[in-house]
């Protein structure tokens, strides 16, 4: 019996083998039959190389092990990382339809997507190592194996003179025929009554570019390059293509009025905010055109800090709304004032989340220029904060010995005043109090010194609300001494001040050229 069942398994055995490998055979050979599938083109099989594992050590993370952007940590951003999947490139240098260059990924990948939390690669990988990881990329979507994709580079014409009169067409076309002002905003902070209903191809909420801020520009602040975004679009994005819309002159013509919108160059981050001694009362704005009052006309330069998520204590926060704050500061022989301004596209001032800012610095200073931890302080070393919040009309001094330990200070020790407007997408806030600490939790400030100094930012309406903020590390604020001069300072003078501690240079030189005169007319006469 047991012979007999044997020999029957056997028999069933060997046609279900032989079915399984016709099964498998015919299978391979159908899926590459033109027959089936013929007008998908099918992605190059992903194979273990250079590409994959350097893909897997810095990409998945973000962008998933499948290329798909449903990576662990893809959740975590605003920005969604991107769904190679999908087929959506939002940076090329090519024609119409056409997928980007292998050239235009190596350049993503080297310069990174600023304004996100993509980073640029170049420096941290070869250019091979890069170039095959856009290799692998290619491998997640359907069409990048067509022959001849990203082959029509665009020729960039010669740019349109950088003028007055290009920067006024420019501004026709942006307010009137091609309605950027509806997305971007007046300003171009990204404001405009379009911004907030935005959403990309995936239904993923998605603002406009702030215009005003060329280190944000996706793909880059080069002229040449905000020109490409105006003729491809960003694919995937509400942004449009304009090819058909604008000629090459008004694209230029779009293009340099742009550029007119922000600082020439890019800002540099600040490492010293200087705070400049003036004769008089300090302003309460320092940013009043309407009244010839900007930081120029006190000879002041705005310092630039960018921003950073809180990482350190939970809960975390990995890409904040803000981007950067601008710094200035003065003061006279009683007070101090800091005016500090940041872009953000919505007025928040009610609900559980607020905008709001706050400016830290130590409660003392410690031996050693030892500083707290720049998040809050510690039980060691506590902070000293001015804390203003959009709901309120004051500014709050308190302490802080951490995120869980902050405490306001009694109404009767508050000192500090307060200026705040919201202006076309911009918070301007100034800080004012007296330099000498009223009590044992303020600090007093002192010239000649270089005082630890941060800035915090909340923006409410992206739920920003107690460790889920924006932050610099320490900086330094720096109270120039007093120079005194000849004539008074003004904010609008006419003749420069000549600093008395200066003056002598001048009269020494004068001194020894009437003292040579006079040796050499001795000389001459004793030789006669």
């Amino acid at each position: 019996m047991t012979t007999s069942n044997q020999k029957h398994r056997s028999l069933v055995r060997w046609p279900v083998i032989i079915a399984s490998i016709l099964v498998i055979v015919g299978g391979r050979f159908l899926i590459k039959s033109p027959l089936v599938g013929a007008d998908e083109p099918q992605a190059p099989a992903a194979q273990d190389s250079t590409g994959k594992a350097l893909y897997e050590e810095h990409c998945a993370a973000c962008h998933g092990i499948n290329g798909d952007g449903q990576g662990p940590a893809g959740d975590r951003f605003f920005t969604k990382p991107r769904d190679f999947t999908r087929d959506e490139y939002k940076i090329k240098s090519t024609e119409g339809d056409e997928f980007p260059s292998r050239e235009d990924l190596i350049r993503v990948i080297a310069n990174g997507m600023p304004g996100s939390a993509m980073p640029a690669w170049e420096g941290v990988l070869s250019k091979q190592e890069m170039g095959e990881l856009a290799d692998y990329v290619q491998t997640f979507g359907r069409f990048f194996s067509q022959e001849g994709y990203g082959t029509t580079i665009i020729e960039l014409p010669e740019r349109v003179e950088l003028s007055s009169e290009s920067i006024a067409r420019g501004k026709e076309l942006y307010e009137g025929s091609i309605e950027c002002v509806k997305c971007h905003g007046p300003a171009g902070r990204g404001n405009g009554p379009s911004a907030f209903e935005l959403t990309d191809n995936a239904g993923n909420p998605i603002f406009p570019a702030d215009l005003t801020q060329l280190n944000t520009f996706r793909g880059g602040a080069a002229p040449e390059q905000v020109y490409l975004r105006l003729r491809t679009g960003l694919t995937g994005s509400p942004m449009p293509s304009f090819a058909d819309a604008l000629s090459e002159e008004q694209t230029w013509d779009l293009v340099n009025y742009i550029f007119s919108l922000s600082a020439e160059e890019l800002p540099e981050p600040a490492v010293l905010l200087v705070s400049k001694h003036i004769s008089g009362s300090l302003p309460d704005r320092l940013n009043q055109p309407e009244q010839n009052i900007t930081p120029a006309n006190w000879g002041v330069t705005p310092a630039y800090y960018p921003f950073a998520g809180q990482l350190m204590r939970a809960p975390r926060y990995y890409q904040p709304a803000i981007n950067a704050v601008w710094v200035s500061s003065l003061y006279n022989d009683e007070e101090i004032a800091f005016y500090v301004a940041w872009n953000d596209r919505t007025e928040t001032g009610a609900g559980d989340a607020v905008d709001a800012l706050a400016m830290q610095l130590p409660v003392e200073l410690y031996e050693g220029n030892e500083r707290p931890y720049f998040v809050f302080g510690d039980a060691r070393r506590p902070v000293y904060q001015l804390y203003w919040s959009a709901d309120k009309e004051m500014i709050v001094e308190r302490n802080a010995r951490g995120l869980e330990a902050i405490e306001e200070q009694p109404e009767a020790q508050q000192q500090t005043r307060l200026d705040a407007r919201y202006i076309e997408g911009q918070w301007q806030v100034s800080f004012r109090r007296p330099l000498q600490s009223e009590d044992g939790g303020d600090l007093t400030f002192i010239r000649d010194l270089h005082i630890p100094i941060s800035f915090i930012v909340w923006d409410g309406s992206a739920g920003e609300t107690e460790g889920r903020l924006a932050l610099t590390t320490w900086s330094t604020v720096y109270l120039e001494s007093p120079a005194p001069s000849l004539q008074m300072q003004t904010p609008n003078f006419i003749l420069p001040a000549i600093p008395l501690n200066y003056f002598w240079i001048p009269v020494v030189v004068v001194i020894v050229i009437i003292l040579e005169l006079l040796l050499v007319g001795l000389v001459r006469y004793v030789n006669r």
